[in-house]
């Protein structure tokens, strides 16, 4: 009787240990199981973050009510440049930058390679940024011309008197819209030496059907006829743009400098 009830609280003991195994196992399974789910969910997550931001940049944002935040890492190869020159323009770029409203903005010359490497962070609650257009217009020469008349020759340059050069912008400013939204009113005041010389090239002008014309990197913007001498330095226009941002982008050209050296994007990296 004795070696019976042994036997008998043996096997009440082995049973008890394999439930509580098979109850770990199946514990452990649930885990493991609830551990894939979200790991999958958040791969999914950032894969759909990842391809939004992606369609954002292809479909030049349309679809979106807002651009997502993100940064970018540029490098620029630049074309026959002095470490002098290279050192310059990267100051041009952090300017370009700084006017832009961008975060955790840097630029640095490598001089081994003959290259400047950038990057910019952006918050914008807006549909229409664009973070490659702001790369293109950091290496862009920008070029710009106040020329009086929109005539060109063969080659589309223009033939007009030069009334003042791109260096002479001391501020550019969007100061509102026109009535029908459909123009930007957008104010360019000059430096002193510009001035000057936009006086001395609006008397000319005066009171005819001439206007004032600014070409920058290759297009024509009509600024205002010219119905008196300009003799404080302050163009006061109404110009049309497609959006607020492209709006922008032109006033922060117009104070953007010259980089003196050709620049050309190697790669552009985004991360939202």
């Amino acid at each position: 009787m004795a070696e019976n009830n042994k036997s008998n609280t043996g096997g009440s003991k082995t049973g008890k240990i394999i439930s509580i195994a098979i109850s770990v196992i199946i514990l452990a399974a649930a885990g493991f199981a609830l551990f894939r789910l979200g790991h999958n969910d958040k791969n999914k997550s950032e894969s759909s973050q990842k391809n939004i931001g992606n369609a954002a940049v292809n479909q030049n944002n349309n679809d979106r009510d807002f651009y997502p935040d993100g940064s970018a890492d540029v490098v620029f190869i630049a074309e026959n440049a002095s470490p002098e020159e290279l050192s310059e323009a990267v100051e041009v770029m952090l300017k370009r930058l700084d006017s832009r409203n961008l975060e955790n903005i840097s630029a640095e010359a490598d001089e081994a390679s003959m290259s400047i490497k950038a990057h910019y962070e952006w918050q914008f609650k807006t549909a229409d940024y664009n973070p490659e257009k702001t790369a293109i217009s950091l290496c862009s020469e920008n070029s710009i011309k106040f020329i009086l008349g929109d005539e060109v020759d063969e080659n589309s340059n223009p033939t007009g008197e030069l009334a003042a050069d791109g260096c002479c912008v001391a501020l550019a400013e969007i100061i509102g819209q026109t009535s029908d939204n459909k123009k930007y009113n957008i104010r360019i005041i000059l430096d002193d030496e510009g001035a000057a010389s936009l006086l001395k090239a609006s008397e000319n002008i005066a009171g005819s059907d001439i206007p004032l014309t600014l070409w920058t990197n290759n297009r024509i913007y009509s600024l205002c006829s010219v119905s008196e001498p300009i003799t404080d330095g302050i163009i006061d226009a109404s110009v049309k743009f497609s959006s607020q941002a492209e709006a922008e982008e032109f006033v922060c050209s117009l104070t953007d400098g010259t980089l003196g050296i050709e620049l050309s994007i190697d790669t552009f990296q985004e991360t939202t």
